[in-house]
């Protein structure tokens, strides 16, 4: 053991970050020097943990092996135990006339007959091949110890990663304000965005894709990094465009005046102009509020540019989630009202008024962002709304009235206004 002034001295250098031995030397350590020694020591516990289980998984198959004894011999074994003297005895002539351990004939002493008795055959089979199973599986992953030891160093690198000096920008979205975009990387960012501009007219859009592209006010794509304000109108298409203006797996869509055209590929245009990026299947909403998985290019007249297309019945076109989905409206008649439905992947309906002017947005996410227009607004300074948990607002129903102008609309706990 040391003395008191020899552990003053440690301590007093521990107190410097040094490194030191299981001696309590000092030694001079770096990740280079310390990885092997790390290495070996998970090895040895790795050895050690498995040795151990394979201990305790091949006395279970004894014991297992021996209650099946039992179940082949159960009369003559009960009989046997019944009329031993001692325990000793039993012991012998359970090793003696049935091939047993001694480890085995232990087992079948110390349970109790009832349990013995109980046992079936088929249930102590299966247990066998399990544990014969588990064996050979852990004796085989011997082999695989310097691959755990590498998964779980990988793991261990992601979680103490070394730090970032600089941020690199993942932005989510955007607040429009007028003709220019602020870009957000946290939804977070947003109420004081807005707070920096009470009296202007915003809107707020989530990127549901990788790819990211601007359109400018006169309808030109440009292309590359887009700087966190900006002006124009940005969009993050899903699907690998690539910013490939004649990807076939998107198909641009235009909606003016009750007529509809398609497009091929991407072309550049601005939201407030009815255009529709999506797949060539796609979901379609109709003026009688029938939603519908189409064929884009079959169902809409095909242009090779955008221009006046046919009269139809389509009113809104979004790539097919697939899967229960939300879509919301507002009526230009019943303004500060959102009505939502929620839509199963199977064709639906949902209630449309047919008088006034219909403004549709759908979501296929439970948090969601949704923009009043001015013409949509009676009294109401709100001009954003924000759905913390649409599921939890239907509460167990398919659709749902909100009045953003009633108070219930600005207590509940899943809606902010912003």
């Amino acid at each position: 053991m040391g003395t008191s002034s020899e552990k003053n001295y440690i301590f007093k250098h521990n107190a410097s970050n040094l490194n030191y031995n299981e001696n309590g030397y000092v030694v001079q350590a770096s990740p280079i020097s310390i990885l092997p020694i790390w290495y070996q020591q998970r090895y040895n516990i790795l050895v050690s943990s498995k040795k151990l289980k394979i201990g305790r998984l091949t006395a279970e198959l004894r014991r297992v092996e021996a209650r099946m004894v039992v179940c082949d011999n159960r009369d003559a074994i009960v009989q046997l135990l019944k009329e031993s003297d001692n325990e000793e005895t039993s012991l012998k002539l359970l090793q003696e006339n049935y091939g047993l351990t001694l480890f085995q004939a232990h087992h079948i002493v110390e349970t109790s007959l009832r349990i013995l008795i109980a046992s079936s055959r088929i249930e102590l089979e299966k247990r066998k091949t399990d544990l014969e199973l588990n064996l050979t599986n852990l004796r085989e992953s011997f082999g695989n110890i310097p691959d755990e030891i590498s998964i779980e160093a990988l793991a261990l690198k992601k979680k103490y990663p070394t730090p970032r000096r600089t941020k690199i920008q993942g932005y989510i979205g955007y607040v429009r304000i007028g003709n220019g975009c602020i870009q957000f990387d946290h939804v977070d960012e947003i109420p004081s965005i807005i707070e920096a501009f009470p009296k202007e007219t915003l809107e707020i859009f989530i990127y549901n894709g990788p790819y990211h592209c601007r359109v400018t006010e006169n309808g030109k794509l440009e292309a590359g990094s887009i700087s966190k304000v900006t002006i124009g109108d940005i969009y993050g298409i899903h699907v690998d465009l690539k910013l490939n203006p004649r990807s076939d797996k998107v198909i641009t869509v235009n909606i003016t005046d009750g007529t509809a055209c398609c497009v091929k590929g991407f072309v550049p245009g601005l939201r407030k102009e009815g255009y529709f990026y999506t797949t060539p299947m796609s979901r379609a909403i109709s003026r009688n509020g029938v939603i519908e998985t189409i064929d884009v290019i079959k169902t809409i007249s095909l242009r090779k540019t955008i221009c006046r297309g046919a009269m139809t019945d389509i009113i809104y076109v979004y790539p097919d989630p697939k899967k229960t989905h939300y879509v919301l409206a507002l009526n230009s008649n019943t303004p500060n009202v959102v009505a939502i439905q929620k839509v199963s992947p199977e064709k639906s309906k949902i209630s449309i008024n047919p008088t006034g002017t219909v403004y549709l947005v759908h979501s296929v996410e439970k948090h969601f962002f949704l923009n009043i227009p001015v013409e949509y607004r009676n009294r109401n300074s709100t001009r954003v709304v924000e759905f913390l948990n649409i599921d939890a607002l239907l509460n167990g129903n398919n659709h749902a009235r909100i009045d953003i102008a009633t108070m219930e609309a600005k207590k509940n706990k899943y809606i902010r206004l912003l």
